[in-house]
């Protein structure tokens, strides 16, 4: 089963952010992940302390919520459906996304992993 992501909010975050770690991270096809994990880590605490975050929609036994998407942040759960912070559904989860992307739109963007 394979899987790829998809950008729910800052699309254009996301793209400029994309740009800049295809010039700063080397691309290493045989290694765990395919980047030089070390210049990979160096670049995310660098977008990190920049105030750049990403969040990702995630399914979980209590239905859709929204994540830090990194270990940085230590993927904490920022809106929970355990805790009705959402209401579980994915279309409740996107919205809540978007109106977090929408406080911080030039630094913020929303992902989630679809099956292809």
């Amino acid at each position: 089963m394979a899987y790829r992501r998809i950008i729910e909010a800052g699309k254009d975050v996301a793209d400029k952010l994309a740009a800049l770690q295809a010039k700063e991270v080397q691309y290493l096809p045989h290694s765990p992940g395919g980047y030089d994990s070390e210049r990979l880590c160096a670049f995310q605490q660098k977008l990190a302390q920049s105030g750049y975050i990403e969040a990702e929609i995630v399914k979980s036994f209590y239905g859709f919520s929204v994540r830090y998407a990194s270990g940085l942040q230590n993927f904490g759960l920022i809106f929970s459906a355990r805790s009705k912070q959402v209401d579980g559904t994915l279309e409740g989860a996107i919205d809540a996304a978007k109106k977090w992307q929408a406080a911080d739109p030039t630094r913020r963007f929303v992902s989630r992993m679809v099956e292809e």
